[in-house]
């Protein structure tokens, strides 16, 4: 904890977390290591709606590496037991008060499948339909949890948890900065006051496109021309794929391809995203090379996917 103020409005804090896993990274068991975020809340009451919350996070990445694209828990949501009945509006016709879906987490060790949820929040409650809605404007609609057993309340390692799939590169200097909401009470209550918000807030995409590098495969051996491939889409849309060699801008994809296999893992997710690449091998030397691909959206967020090392024998 590096700050906390409280004043008769709003509460405020500063931390710098430290990493979830320590062990590569220096520490270990008994040794945590600070991580290179600053991750600032400050949370405020929504004078409209009664028992409704903001809560305004900015994270800001003071290191000089790139961390690419992966989910980052905008936010992670933890109950007590108890309320393990999820909600969402699973419909692909957002915003039409269609029947919500009702689902249980499954027990830890598994996690969840990814849930679609058009209309960007999900709710856990108890058997009165009372508990908790959080509501994530721009997100893209996927959800994933897990319930985990023991003792319940604040210390107990029991809970339910659920987080969207909210997707960020953090390079250098970089920030993620958005809205939470929080709605207490009734879940169906709760959805009325998040069409409100939903048509009152001004829109904002924070968060950069889902996707994934198919080809070439890390450390293969490439020569000649050679194939880069694979698929990306976006809660908005794409605006393009490009690929970098060793850091130095090698060309931009085409991209619209059928890729219909992906919304086996993403439900509905469209079917026009794939991108591939013709790479010319012979423009380098032989030897190991650095391949990167970068999807970006309408908006200017930037995907970055994992590096990807190959060598090149021509």
């Amino acid at each position: 904890m590096l700050a906390q103020t409280v004043s008769p409005d709003s509460l405020y804090i500063k931390a710098q977390p430290v990493q979830w896993n320590p062990d590569d990274k220096g520490g270990g068991p008994g040794q945590p290591v600070v991580g290179d975020v600053y991750v600032e809340a400050t949370i405020t009451a929504v004078s409209d709606h009664a028992f409704t919350f903001k809560v305004h996070y900015k994270v800001t990445h003071f290191g000089s590496d790139q961390h690419t694209n992966s989910i980052q828990e905008f936010p992670a949501v933890y109950v007590n037991l108890g309320f393990d009945r999820f909600f969402s509006d699973s419909s692909t016709t957002p915003w039409t008060n269609a029947p919500l879906t009702s689902v249980s987490m499954p027990q830890l060790p598994l996690f969840g499948p990814t849930l679609y949820a058009s209309e960007q929040w999900g709710a856990y409650v108890d058997s009165s339909d009372n508990g908790l809605t959080v509501f994530v404007p721009g997100m893209a609609p996927y959800i994933g949890g897990f319930a985990a057993a023991g003792d319940s309340g604040p210390f107990g390692f029991g809970t339910d948890y659920f987080a969207p799939r909210t997707y960020f590169s953090f390079g250098p200097n970089s920030v993620l900065e958005g809205d939470v909401y929080l709605v207490a009470g009734d879940y169906k209550h709760a959805r009325q006051v998040i069409y409100d918000l939903h048509n009152t807030l001004p829109k904002r995409d924070l968060f950069t496109p889902i996707g994934s590098v198919d080809t070439p495969a890390p450390s293969a051996q490439l020569s000649g021309t050679t194939s880069v491939a694979g698929w990306a889409f976006d809660d908005t849309a794409v605006s393009k794929v490009v690929i970098y060699i060793d850091g130095v801008l090698a060309g931009t994809a085409t991209y619209g391809g059928s890729r219909p296999d992906v919304a086996s893992d993403w439900p509905h997710a469209p079917s026009a995203i794939a991108y591939s690449f013709s790479l010319d091998t012979t423009k380098y030397a032989d030897g190991s090379h650095t391949m990167e691909v970068r999807a970006i959206d309408t908006s200017g967020n930037v995907a970055v996917f994992p590096d990807i090392p190959v060598t090149i024998r021509n």
